[in-house]
């Protein structure tokens, strides 16, 4: 996630960091801080920005011979954009009274509440709305409101005196490149474009001799790429430039940056409900030689009793957050593969023993979590070097060329994906990378067979596996009770690679259609009679598959 700090003295600190998409189960997914303009296509909104007429927030006493000037408040470095994290920490924030008053941007006219995420002491967590009509290059101050009832039904118009208020900060609106929306563009602040790794000097120097701002150069070496992180000229919006982009570098793939969101005496029904509890399916380490899994998730916790004894989990950490104690979605999928606990305890996984590489692209608190595709593409070339050859993707977002192109290159060398279907609900677009034709994209049911209420709907659907109440490991110890097609997406993959182990020699001209056409071939048919955009093929079995 982005960071942008603010020094306000010995009063307070801001750090300015994406609003990782999680939601549902959410964004972890670190990058610079950054810019943006309205959504491509779309108008500038005219409000004014700061009225020149209104008084400052926290005037000082006028001297009449020597009107004194308002305090200098601290400015961000760099802009903001509607959906952004501010961290807010400092003694302004401490005590009480602190934690019962709101923040708020103000314009100098009107008063824009922050969303708060969490609040804690000496610190505040708040979210600039996804739907805030920021005007361009306008300045915003940032205001500790005194508590009132109405005070903060936004938009407030209000008296330019706001009594009680105490002015923290100014930040201004970024005049480019501002985030995209969810919609059919997803949400964005940035571009990545990707070329083959001999073009990579020529595209880099071309890149600054047009005066687009290059952030950061990616060397991909598994995937025989070159990735670049770029904003937009000055006065360009996100969807002018990467059309530019495209017509410049016309063999490059080219697309928004996109960020992406996770996809969320136990009972344990669902190995059950899927057979793999039958002697025919072998689900031991050694049953795939020498395979290894990957996962691209969250933060997971390899302290965990679940996962402490699985000598083969290798943790990478692609967040830019240094590491740290894990998260409980990522905790949970990596347990649900190769949990190594007893079976009594719930946290046995689905094939202990294996070795599994997890990739934690998400930054951000766990109900903000967010990862870009560029973190993504980074992440999966990670994989591709470690020849890891079966791929859990339990998060979902937008279409995006540059991860299309690295996922079906990855699978045309024999690599089998398998991702969540999306948790968005039945009128939903279609989620990605699940709706990718080189993914096998997953539902998810209850343990009567039930569809879950909140899952993606849509011909992208390939089969259901259980999802809901499934009892997974929490990052701090314990387990929990979660629900989302997250869950049904490793249900999948452990099968399919048990499947490619049973007869790797059919399974090796085309991984991708042996495993469709094997899991197909024996799923239990729900919903409506054959393929629906409900269930797809059906649930799959194991029972059935392993013969």
């Amino acid at each position: 996630m982005s960071g942008i700090r603010i020094i306000l003295g010995v009063l307070l600190v801001a750090v300015l960091s994406a609003a990782s998409l999680q939601a549902q189960e959410p964004p972890r997914q670190s990058a610079p801080a950054p810019a943006g303009t309205p959504a491509p296509g779309t108008p500038a909104p005219q409000r004014g920005g700061l009225s020149p007429a209104a008084p400052p927030p926290l005037s000082q006493p006028v001297s009449p011979s020597q009107p004194a000037p308002p305090p200098a408040l601290p400015s961000l470095r760099g802009c903001a954009a509607p959906g952004q994290i501010l961290t807010l920490t400092g003694a302004a924030l401490q005590g009480a009274a602190a934690r019962e008053r709101k923040l708020a941007l103000w314009d100098g006219s009107a008063l824009l509440p922050l969303d708060e995420l969490s609040r804690q002491e000496g610190q505040a967590l708040v979210r600039i709305p996804a739907d805030a009509a920021l005007t361009p290059g306008a300045g915003y101050e940032i205001l500790l409101l005194k508590a009132r009832t109405g005070l903060l039904s936004a938009p407030s118009h209000v008296p330019a005196h706001i009594q009680g208020a105490q002015s923290v900060a100014r930040l201004t609106a970024c005049a480019r490149a501002a985030a995209i929306g969810w919609g059919g563009e997803g949400t964005a602040r940035d571009l990545i474009l990707m070329v083959q790794e001999e073009e990579g000097a020529r595209v880099q120097a071309r890149l600054i001799a047009d005066g687009f701002d290059l952030r950061e150069r990616i060397l991909l070496p598994a995937l025989g790429r070159v990735l670049f992180i770029v904003l937009p000229k000055e006065g360009t919006s996100l969807g002018d430039a990467r059309e530019e982009l495209r017509r410049t570098f016309p063999d490059a793939e080219t697309d928004f940056n996109h960020l992406y969101g996770l996809s969320a005496g136990p009972k344990l029904f669902a190995p059950d409900l899927i057979g793999w509890e039958n002697p025919a399916c072998p689900t031991s380490a050694g049953t795939h030689g020498t395979a290894a899994f990957g996962m691209i998730d969250d933060g997971v916790n390899g302290a965990h009793p679940a996962l402490s004894g699985a000598a083969g989990l290798t943790l990478g950490d692609f967040s830019g957050e240094g590491g740290g104690q894990g998260s409980d979605h990522g905790t949970g999928i990596a347990a649900l593969l190769i949990g190594e606990g007893k079976p009594e305890t719930g946290f046995q996984g689905l094939l202990p023993g294996a070795r599994l590489y997890a990739a934690d692209i998400f930054s951000g608190p766990p109900e903000a979590a967010e990862a870009s595709a560029a973190r993504f593409l980074t992440a999966l070339d990670w994989l591709m070097a470690r020849q890891v050859r079966y791929v859990n993707l339990s998060l979902a977002g937008p279409p995006n060329r540059l991860l299309e192109e690295g996922l079906s290159y990855s699978a045309r060398r024999g690599v089998l994906f398998v991702a969540a279907a999306g948790n968005q609900g039945p009128e939903a677009p279609p989620a990605y990378p699940a709706a990718y034709e080189s993914v096998i994209a997953v539902t998810a049911i209850d343990a009567a067979r039930r569809i879950y209420v909140k899952a993606n709907r849509g011909a992208y659907i390939d089969f259901a596996a259980p999802g809901v109440d499934i009892w997974l490991a929490k990052a701090q110890g314990g387990g929990s009770y979660r629900s989302g097609t997250s869950y049904a997406a490793p249900f999948v993959l452990a099968l399919g690679a048990v499947l490619m182990s049973a007869d790797p020699a059919e399974a090796k001209a085309d991984p991708l259609s042996y495993i469709r056409a094997q899991l197909k071939a024996h799923a239990e048919d729900l919903g409506a009679p054959g393929y629906d955009p409900v269930f797809g093929f059906g649930l799959v079995r194991a029972s059935e598959a392993c013969f």
